[in-house]
């Protein structure tokens, strides 16, 4: 009788781990990211160059050279429909509210990197049946979902890219559009949603933008103006 409680009572531990936690499908499956860089052969200075200029016009999706983009998946348990009082997609120093704690809004434990495919991206650490875990959110229950994406040279987490930010790093960064809600897998009856989708509940794809870069001219005429300043308070 005693070993039979204890198998129920382990079959039920069991059940209950497993809805604890709930499922998504983190890819981009039909969804691209762009970033905001003219691709191609390019004058620059009166030198021709097919390095991509930053902060141009949106023309070109992510490189394909696996892991050089990073993101990240957030959920709002609350649902909540904005990311730091906005619903649509930003980019750039525009895309750093998640980094800095937007309300509402909790980092699901899961990354995913740039794969082979231009645009696309796929979880680092799927399980078997390539869902990924959302950590903090019980299996059946519904959530808002927004994607955080970044450029590998600012670092493959979330603490690196704050820190390379705050320290004045170059990069691309960029927050998706929030989702509609969706409800999380079970890993029985309910089936992991896919994130990403052209259409509503998921979320369409989204560009990385620049970070900002002050333009030559713009450090010159910070100096002139530190000097005029040094200037006057000699002659007083």
């Amino acid at each position: 009788m005693k070993k039979t409680l204890v198998t129920i009572a382990l079959a039920t531990l069991a059940v209950a781990s497993t809805q604890a936690q709930g499922f998504v499908l983190f890819t981009s499956g039909t969804q691209a990211v762009s970033t905001n860089n003219v691709t191609g052969t390019t004058a620059q200075n009166d030198v021709i160059t097919s390095d991509p200029v930053l902060g141009s016009a949106t023309t070109g999706k992510t490189t394909t050279v696996a892991s050089s983009f990073y993101y990240a998946l957030f959920f709002s348990a609350s649902q909540s429909t904005t990311v730091g009082g906005s619903a649509t997609a930003h980019q750039g120093a525009g895309a750093e509210a998640l980094l800095n704690g937007a309300a509402g809004w909790s980092f699901s434990g899961d990354y995913a990197a740039s794969t082979t495919t231009a645009g696309r991206w796929a979880a680092l650490n799927p399980n078997s049946d390539t869902s990924s875990t959302v950590n903090g959110l019980a299996g059946g229950a519904s959530a808002t979902f927004v994607i955080l994406g970044w450029s590998a040279n600012l670092g493959s987490t979330l603490a690196a890219v704050q820190a390379a930010i705050t320290a004045g790093a170059h990069g691309f960064l960029g927050q998706s559009a929030v989702s509609g809600v969706l409800q999380a897998g079970d890993g029985a009856l309910v089936t992991p949603p896919s994130i990403s989708s052209s259409g509503a509940p998921g979320i369409p794809a989204f560009t990385l933008g620049a970070l900002p870069v002050p333009e030559p001219a713009t450090m010159v005429l910070a100096g002139l103006g530190g000097l005029s300043l040094l200037a006057l308070r000699r002659k007083k």
